[in-house]
């Protein structure tokens, strides 16, 4: 049973650790090819001010709310804002007491050579 049960432990470590390391590669990758930009950041704003003065047009004239679909630079932006969150949660996972309580490796060696990879 104990060896089982050790099996189990490592398979969850693995896992664990596996998921950080998949994070890490995939938000590398997504960001390398998407930017996060002044003129993007900016571009969403305006269009985010656009839809709530809409919407607070149609609050003022007592017409139901309607839900107005985001557009394709703001679902970017989130798309990039989502990757670039994942990514500092992979690195700081690989830097956190947790990760050295999981394993016995040092989490910068990781990211050292994941960093080569992608290089």
């Amino acid at each position: 049973m104990d060896l089982e049960l050790n099996e189990g432990y490592q398979n969850l470590v693995y896992a664990i650790v596996r998921q950080a390391v998949d994070d890490y590669r995939f938000c590398k990758r997504y960001l390398r090819k998407h930017h996060k930009t002044e003129g993007l950041v900016a571009l969403v704003a305006e269009q985010v001010a656009r839809r709530e003065k809409r919407e607070e047009k149609r609050k003022q004239a007592n017409l139901p709310p309607i839900e107005e679909p985001r557009s394709q630079e703001e679902i970017l932006l989130r798309r990039i804002e989502r990757a670039e969150f994942l990514l500092a949660d992979a690195i700081e996972f690989f830097h956190s007491d947790w990760f050295y309580m999981l394993t016995d490796v040092d989490g910068s060696v990781i990211l050292d050579r994941l960093e080569a990879e992608i290089l």
